[in-house]
């Protein structure tokens, strides 16, 4: 008999009761409360001034908030209010990941463990119908906090949101500006200078909190919108504050056709430190606050200032305080008086390096103040720091004179997996009129869209269409030449909220939200119709580009989740770059079909653009159906990334016949150079087999490939492109046919010394169908294809003297699978008479302008944008870029 190690009983024994005391302690769940909570402050507001509430705030930064259980048996509640009631709101609640399951929450703490504690939010529990008159949003508040100093703060913190009831995590920063005073106006109605959402915010939180309880100016200061799938992700944002404040995490549900659903979310690891975040600067001290440093060797320096000294250039306050009614705050800017001249540029270079993961670009944000008639130029450049490559990411040259005050918010993505750092550069226009300020810059997670759209360096790809369509052409291309020629077009441009769902993206005060719909719905169209949104051509390289974009594919009934297709495509052009190659194929590097889940959702693929592109989101309609298919917030830049989401990935073979065989060959097997009526063909309005619909999108007639004969014995292949070694495949596929006895189909491998190996195989009376159907149903099968040394194909054969068989959706993965379902029955191997599939023939050369009309006249819309795109000045600018 095996003995136990008693120390490992003991040990084990004292796990168990450590967890079941966890357990007890959480049918209760304690809150632990202590310091100056915002009761505190009120009482203290009513006896005296903001001053001494200052002098009474002890903040203590570097302290982090983890929300674990205390030896007490208490969650440590961090001294943040939780209880909201009062503020007609829904609070937070307190958790622990071992308890996630039952009461809500991720099942990990921010740290990944499951006994750390965390809060959250149940947005399940805040969109119930009941009668206590809440908002539909939870809220806690962290404790009053003392102004900042010139450096500035850091707020950090660990988040989580998961759920399709979830739309938005927003940190809003409340600063006390005075005690309540009877009939006295609001301080932004005093000073002007908040902005409409501000002022709007500012009035809700303080109706919320209630008119007496102090004069309050809110503003959101951060906010993320989308799911993280229940993944712990960092969030920080750096902020300089004059005046007592204190900040309210908010969380809102997605309402509506959702809101029965459960989601979260949650909260950890809630730190407030000294100074700036990282790589970010305020420009409110000295430029020794934060990293970016003016540099020797260029004409001169950037300064510092808070308000312009010039009465024709230059912004009247910083960003921050453009926003508020706070007067404190300082900016960066290059002063075009004398001694400056046209020309003249100053550097403010980031000290610290910045290298970056595959997928895992940041979003360099920053605001711009462009006022004056002689405005030069503003650069965003790259360096690598390996090989001293300069590449510029942003520019703006010479734009309009915006107005005085306005700070323009900018974006740009940063990528490289090399060691790289950044840096400014403003020149001068015109002497005495060209001052150029920046503020506020700060590193944020995830890519983003170039803002303005006017700094892009790769023209217009990059979009968030809430302006228009940044270029792109729609053109739309009929399933059949000379039909739907009075349609209107498929893509489009639409505000989200009318009718379809809002788009992604956080906006920026008063911006409407809009996003490229594709039209699923127009009775004018019809099914196989496709749709093209042409973009510009991307620049010549041998260094990979990402796209990142986010999609919406959902049908409004779930019973029908026939959608149609969306697809990146690659269209090339001949060298000189004046017109489409109507002989190359153009490369699908990216394919969704049909229902996804109602919601944006992220994606992203790379390609190398080695030859000119026009980049093209192709949508392929099925029937009309009550539903969205849309794109919003293009991103396009520098580097790779893995493609998403996973089984987006189009491969070599991968094939749902709707258009055409996309590389494989039917072969006659007793003639390789003529092919009978029996052999393998596309399905049409013609010839199909049966009353069958084909699986992709349900179609009456296209849509698959097959075989029959009546009383012919025949035998017949479809044959794969040639595949490479080294790499195991998952071939999947659907198939059906109908009752026969002689009648099989088998999958089989095409080596490269031209024999063939069974892999795979079925014949009717496989099939477990109920008690006298003689017709199957779509059946799906997957079979292993294991590695070899040596280039090989796939070989569909199939037998038959009276049926067939059809097959649709076939998809080969670059991945190892179960073979399923097996069959006990036993198929011949035979030497194939013909040489490798490897080896092409010039037999049934397809003909593109068959498959993309668009490619015949040099007179459409889409040669005019080949055209337009690749005039000898398009060209000259994207050489020097």
């Amino acid at each position: 008999m095996m003995k136990l190690n008693p120390s490992l009983v003991y040990y084990g024994i004292r796990l168990n009761l450590f967890l079941v005391y966890i357990w007890l302690v959480l049918q209760t769940t304690p809150v632990k409360v202590y310091g100056m909570s915002l009761e505190r402050m009120m009482r203290s507001l009513e006896t005296g001034s903001v001053q001494t509430l200052t002098a009474q705030i002890r903040t203590n930064p570097g302290l982090i908030c983890k929300f674990n259980l205390g030896t007490d048996g208490f969650i440590d509640s961090c001294n943040y209010t939780i209880d909201v009631v009062d503020y007609r709101v829904h609070p937070w609640k307190l958790n622990l990941g071992l308890n996630s399951y039952w009461l809500g929450g991720p099942e990990k703490d921010g740290d990944g463990t499951v006994t750390g504690g965390f809060i959250y939010a149940d947005i399940s529990s805040i969109l119930e119908k009941d009668e206590s008159g809440l908002e539909e949003k939870a809220w806690f508040t962290t404790e009053a906090i003392s102004p900042t100093s010139a450096r500035g703060r850091c707020f950090q913190f660990d988040f989580s949101l998961e759920g399709l009831n979830v739309k938005a995590l927003s940190v809003i920063r409340v600063d006390v500006l005075g005690v309540p005073v009877p009939d006295q106006p609001r301080p932004e109605e005093q000073n002007g200078g908040t902005t409409e959402q501000g002022s709007a915010q500012t009035r809700a939180i303080s109706m919320s909190f209630g008119n007496g309880f102090a004069q309050l100016e809110a503003n959101t200061v951060w906010r993320w919108e989308d799911s993280t799938q229940g993944i712990w992700k960092n969030g920080h944002f750096s902020y300089s504050a004059p005046n007592p404040h204190f900040f309210i995490f908010e969380a809102t549900p997605n309402p509506g056709a959702m809101e029965k659903y459960r989601g979260y979310i949650a909260l950890d690891n809630i730190q407030l430190n000294e100074g700036v975040c990282g790589n970010d600067c305020n420009f409110d001290g000295s430029f020794s606050t934060c990293l970016w440093q003016n540099v020797d060797g260029d004409d001169f320096d950037w300064t510092l200032s808070r308000g312009s000294r010039k009465s024709f250039t230059g912004p009247l306050k910083d960003q921050e305080s453009s926003l508020s009614s706070g007067s404190a705050g300082g900016y960066a800017y290059i002063d075009s008086g004398y001694p400056r001249h046209p020309g003249d540029s100053a550097i403010l270079r980031l000290k610290s390096e910045i290298q970056t993961e595959p997928d895992s670009p940041l979003c360099l944000v920053f605001y711009v103040n462009m006022y004056g008639s002689g405005i030069g130029s503003l650069s965003l450049v790259q360096e690598n720091l390996n090989n001293s490559k300069l590449s510029t990411l942003w520019e703006l040259v010479r734009p309009a004179s915006s107005p005085r005050d306005y700070w323009h918010r900018a974006e740009v993505t940063i990528a490289s997996e090399d060691k790289s750092t950044l840096f400014f550069e403003g020149r001068v226009g015109e002497a005495e009129r060209g001052d150029i300020a920046i503020d506020s810059v700060s590193l944020q997670q995830g890519p983003c869209v170039i803002k303005p759209t006017e700094a892009a360096r790769y023209q217009a790809v990059s979009c968030s269409f809430n302006s228009d369509l940044c270029g792109y052409i729609s053109q739309n291309i009929p399933v059949e030449e000379g039909t739907g020629t009075e349609a209107p077009p498929l893509w489009s441009r639409v505000k989200g909220g009318e009718n379809v769902p809002e788009g992604h993206g956080v906006l920026s005060p008063g911006e409407e939200d809009w996003f490229a719909l594709f039209d699923v719905k127009n009775y004018q169209h019809r099914p196989l119709d496709r749709g093209f949104l042409i973009g510009p051509q991307v620049p010549i390289s041998s260094d990979p580009l990402c796209i990142s974009f986010w999609y919406y594919m959902a049908t409004d009934v779930s019973s029908v989740p026939y959608l149609g297709t969306l697809r990146i495509m690659l269209i090339p052009r001949n060298i000189t770059g004046n017109e489409v190659m109507s002989s190359a194929e153009p490369k699908i590097i990216w394919s969704l079909s049909n229902q996804q889940e109602p919601t944006w959702a992220f994606a992203q693929v790379s390609f190398i653009p080695d030859s000119p592109y026009l980049l093209t989101f192709e949508g392929i309609r099925a029937n009309n159906v009550l539903g969205v298919v849309g794109i919003d917030d293009v991103s396009l830049y520098p580097g790779s990334c893995s493609i998403k989401p996973k089984k987006a990935l189009v491969n070599i073979g991968d094939c749902s016949f709707e258009f055409d065989t996309c590389g494989w060959r039917s072969i006659n097997p007793g003639s390789a150079m003529e092919l009978r009526p029996q052999d393998w063909k596309l399905s049409d309005r013609n010839q199909n087999f049966g009353s069958f619909r084909d699986h992709t999108f349900n179609l009456d007639t296209n849509g698959y490939v097959y075989f029959d004969t009546i009383n012919i014995q025949t035998k017949t292949w479809l044959i794969s492109p040639p595949l490479g070694p080294n790499t195991s495949l998952c071939l999947e596929f659907f198939y059906t046919t109908t009752e026969s006895d002689s009648s099989n189909l088998q999958v089989k491998r095409q080596f490269a010394n031209g024999t063939m190996g069974p892999l795979w195989g079925v014949q009717f009376s496989d099939l477990e169908l109920p008690q006298g159907s003689t017709v199957s149903t779509w059946l799906h099968a997957q079979v292993f294809i294991p590695a070899l040394d040596s280039n090989s194909a796939i070989v569909f054969e199939g037998n038959s003297n009276d049926a067939g068989y059809a097959l649709d959706d076939i998809t080969l993965r670059r991945e190892p699978c179960e073979t399923r379902p097996v069959f006990q029955n036993n198929f011949d191997t035979r030497t194939n008479p013909f040489q490798f599939a490897g080896l092409q023939s010039t037999r049934n050369k397809l003909d593109l302008t068959a498959k993309y009309p668009v490619l015949k006249s040099s007179n459409s819309g889409f040669f005019r944008q080949a055209k337009s795109l690749n005039s000898s000045e398009a060209l000259k600018n994207e050489e020097t870029k």
